[in-house]
């Protein structure tokens, strides 16, 4: 389907699309709160994956679900350093990024990593700590959602209203 067949679906179905999207994103919100604690921290946790798939994705990683996923597993400092270089993930890009104050940031990035969910990189700043319960729960339950979700969506969209 082209953009402008996709965009009239959307017309056409508005309200099952747009419900079934939004949904979707409390869902998510929900379970990534669950998993970090609080909903700036499921912020922040969200934005370090973000940034770390961006690192994976500028260099030429794979796009396949499988390879990424286990890319993103094994994106330790040294690893990422194949990918790219002077890309650091600050406090005050969190901060910026997430759109809370410098302050708020800082402040749950450090207990973030004093909770083992984020690691410090000097040349990458904050990283997901691939080895805690966090980042497994997030692999195991919360991705498992989101590609179950988003398959619902494009069917959605793309089939629109039956009967």
């Amino acid at each position: 389907m082209n953009p402008s067949d996709i965009e009239q679906k959307l017309d056409e179905n508005f309200l099952d699309v747009w419900t079934l999207y939004l949904d979707q994103c409390v869902a998510r919100h929900r379970k990534m709160v669950e998993l970090a604690g609080s909903p700036t921290k499921a912020f922040i946790a969200q934005i370090v994956y973000w940034h770390e798939l961006l690192l994976l994705r500028q260099k030429g990683a794979m796009p396949t679900y499988g390879v990424v996923l286990s890319q993103i597993n094994q994106s330790d400092e040294k690893y990422l350093k194949k990918y790219i270089r002077n890309k650091k993930l600050t406090t005050s890009l969190v901060a910026d990024l997430v759109g809370i104050p410098f302050e708020t940031a800082r402040r749950n990035l450090m207990v973030m990593c004093e909770e083992s969910v984020l690691e410090k990189s000097d040349v990458f700043g904050f990283l997901i700590n691939k080895h805690s319960p966090f980042h497994a729960a997030c692999v195991t339950d919360l991705n498992p959602l989101e590609k179950q979700n988003l398959c619902k969506l494009v069917h959605k969209i793309t089939e629109g209203q039956k009967g």
